[in-house]
């Protein structure tokens, strides 16, 4: 118990998030039960709560060997084709050490190339390596208020030669064809149709 909130802690849970417009508080309550702690453990519970930009700050946490960096609204302003004004990198913490950042960075390029993410990231000729150049968690939950369905997904693409990250959350009545891995997919093949000369940059762990 006293590891998991520590790390809920350390990952900015029960507190406000630091940003440059208002999020609402991402939350983790710990049941006092024993069998209803190891179910929140788990991540089988509805007890936490969480923002997509949260999640994507965490992603973020992950790709920068473990360092959590203040999320901008704005990054940079350009006037006549010239940078005027750029913010700096402001690190909040380090929640995680590097090698175990290192550890999850390839656990999440296993979830799109072989695990719940892969149809998501698939089928796309033009782009066939697209699952490999992504990388992600995948979740899904039934909401109360609505009562819809949920499907999330919380990863990074590395197509443009940067690594940016991608989170979707996608949540309907029905149970429509349409996951938000798939959307997430969509959005990384779409960037990949921008990228420079259309080549991607593919990063490939040995």
């Amino acid at each position: 118990r006293e590891t998991l909130e520590k790390y809920t802690r350390l990952f900015g849970f029960n507190r406000s998030f630091f940003f440059d417009l208002p999020v609402t508080k991402s939350i983790a309550d710990f049941p006092l039960k024993q069998t209803q702690f190891e179910e929140a453990a788990a991540g089988l519970n509805k007890s936490f709560l969480i923002s997509p930009i949260h999640v994507s700050n965490m992603v973020s946490t992950v790709i920068n060997n473990g360092r959590t960096l203040k999320p901008y609204l704005v990054d940079y302003v350009m006037r006549n084709d010239k940078v005027v004004f750029k913010r700096k990198p402001f690190m909040l913490g380090k929640p995680i050490k590097p090698e175990t950042a290192t550890l999850m960075h390839k656990m999440m390029y296993a979830t799109t190339a072989v695990g719940t993410a892969k149809k998501g990231f698939g089928g796309y000729k033009t782009c066939p390596n697209l699952a490999k150049l992504c990388g992600g968690k995948t979740g899904t939950l039934t909401g109360a208020y609505p009562n819809y369905l949920f499907t999330w997904f919380g990863g990074f693409t590395k197509i443009t030669g940067k690594t940016l990250t991608i989170t979707t959350l996608v949540g309907q009545s029905d149970h429509s064809a349409v996951k938000a891995p798939s959307v997430a997919g969509q959005i990384a093949f779409e960037l990949f149709k921008k990228a420079k000369n259309g080549k991607a940059e593919q990063i490939v762990y040995k």
